[in-house]
């Protein structure tokens, strides 16, 4: 018995359905004469489970495998094959990971429900681990009442940072969406919590923006009353 999925170093979601990839064969016994086990260690084969279905069935008779809602990062599968004589063979296949905790928004830049924001503000969403970044980008709506906010998106880390590019309006109040179409890096990725998210917050009022600046020109006089 040979198992070929998964190979090992994947990272996938709890409760996610998974086929278990493993070739099996015996030159004296016809494959379907064959039975196989399968069964997982979450602490690294400490501790073993059996996986239902998939005790001492034909080849071709072992089910997908839903994953546990655990989170650990050494997991290990093990499949054994035996023939009719009771000859044994077993393999393990390298660890792998399971995800089961779903993605939160850790913080947000400016912070819900926040007013007097400049209209040269950069939004930043800040998420508690590790994002499919694609899916993110793709559950994010950034706009006002007159409409949708053309963006940039950057990351660094867990953050994404949304930069419209130009001045927002002063004095209005703006909204960014995240939908449930968000998820983490595990496979097929565990949906945001808490989605659909929504942020909202008000620009600062219009006026002179520009800071004075020194002025080399002059000259310029100044009178100073002094007390006698």
């Amino acid at each position: 018995l040979a198992i070929t999925s998964p190979l090992g170093g994947e990272v996938f979601s709890g409760g996610s359905t998974r086929a278990i990839g493993f070739q099996v064969s015996d030159p004296n016994d016809p494959t379907g004469n064959l039975r196989v086990w399968f069964n997982y260690s979450v602490d690294g084969g400490v501790t073993w489970s059996d996986i239902v279905g998939a005790q001492g069935v034909p080849p071709g008779g072992v089910p997908p495998w839903t994953l546990p809602l655990i989170d650990s990062s050494n997991v290990i599968l093990r499949g054994e094959v035996s023939d009719p004589g009771g000859l044994r063979d077993q393999d393990t296949a390298a660890a792998f990971a399971i995800d089961a905790t779903a993605p939160t928004i850790a913080s947000t830049s400016p912070e819900r429900d926040a007013v007097d924001i400049s209209v040269a503000a950069t939004v930043v969403i800040t998420f508690s681990e590790a994002m499919e970044r694609t899916t993110v980008e793709g559950a994010i709506s950034f706009e006002s009442s007159s409409g949708l906010v053309a963006y940039n998106a950057a990351w660094t880390g867990n953050a994404i940072f949304l930069d419209p590019g130009a001045d927002l309006a002063p004095n209005v109040r703006y909204w960014v969406n995240v939908s449930s179409a968000a998820r983490d890096r595990s496979d097929p990725g565990n949906t945001l919590s808490g989605a659909p998210y929504s942020l909202s917050f008000v620009t600062a009022l219009g006026g002179d923006t520009t800071p004075p600046v020194a002025d080399a020109g002059g000259p310029y006089q100044a009178t100073v009353r002094v007390p006698i």
